[in-house]
Formats: structure tokens, sequence, C-alpha cells
């Protein structure tokens, strides 16, 4: 039991000194939903904040994207420093999207 506790304890530290936070991630709802297209084909959602899984789907280039929120802090991905944006499908599933390879077109004031 002791070895557990010692080894939940040293997975937090390190987890906070690599700058991940533990728990739930936290995010900005944005009051209308955002339009933006996709910047590099292709681009591709991810269904946590995180590039470390393997992504669920892909767009090609200039696909519109609604963007119902983003998290609270930057993060760096591939060497590029952004936020991680909530993306609405219609599904009820969250997606995100890298702010890198996206570029904001206009606001949605239809949702």
């Amino acid at each position: 039991m002791r070895t557990i506790l010692i080894l939940t304890a040293v997975l937090a530290v390190a987890a906070v000194a690599s700058g991940a936070a533990p728990g739930k991630v936290e995010y900005i709802n944005f009051d209308e939903a955002k339009i933006a297209v996709t910047t590099e084909n292709p681009t591709c959602l991810y269904d946590a904040p995180n590039d470390e899984e393997d992504s669920v789907m892909c767009f090609p280039e200039g696909s519109e994207l609604t963007l119902i929120g983003k998290i609270k802090k930057k993060v760096e991905v591939e060497g590029k420093e952004g936020y991680w944006y909530k993306v609405d499908l219609g599904t009820g599933d969250d997606y995100y999207v890298f702010g890198s390879y996206i570029e904001f077109v206009k606001s949605n004031t239809n949702k």
C-alpha cells in the first residue's frame, strides 16, 4: 500500500512539473459561437485538448468549424503556442482543434 501511495505522489508531482493540469481542464465558453476555417491540410480534431492521442477526424484546408469555447491557458503544440478550441459539430460530443491551424472568420449570431 505504501508503494502505491508513493508512486501516486510521484506521478502527481511529475504531472504538475510537466505543465499538465491534474483533473479537469478549465474552459471559457463563448457568449456566441465563432466561425473559423482550417488553414492546414489536413486539420485534425481530437476528443481531448491535446495531441497526445490519435486524432478522431480531419478536415481539408478551408473547412468551416463552429467554435464554442477554448481552454483558459495557452499551451505549446509542435513548437507553436496557442489555445485549444472546443468545436461544435452538432453531435453532442466534444472535439478540439488547436488554434494555430485555424483562422477566425466571423461570429455566428444564429447560435
